[in-house]
């Protein structure tokens, strides 16, 4: 039953991939509390999360394809990057500014 997890765990782990970046204003200040939406482009499957107080934010556990990323704040127009392909085991860095 260990090596049937650890299997699964290894195999999770192998075909995943995650975007890290941070979330600016036009003036270059750190936008915290912006919600981040990645969207895998194949399976419509969604992923969000808020940047923290310096604007930085991190989905990890992204399966490997195709993803639109978005960020957007109250008071700020919307912020949207499509097409950004992840690879296996890659760390995307996507920086946006609102």
């Amino acid at each position: 039953m260990k090596a049937l997890l650890l299997s699964l765990l290894l195999f999770a782990q192998q075909n995943t991939a995650a975007i890290t970046g941070r979330v600016l204003d036009a003036s270059g200040a750190a936008v915290p509390g912006a919600t981040i939406v990645a969207k895998n482009v194949q399976t419509g499957l969604e992923r969000s999360i808020m940047t923290d107080g310096n604007g930085t934010y991190t989905i990890a556990l992204l399966r490997i394809g195709q993803y639109d990323v978005s960020a957007e704040l109250s008071g700020f127009k919307k912020a949207v990057k499509p097409g950004s392909v992840l690879q296996v085991a890659q760390q995307a860095r996507l920086d946006l500014v609102l």
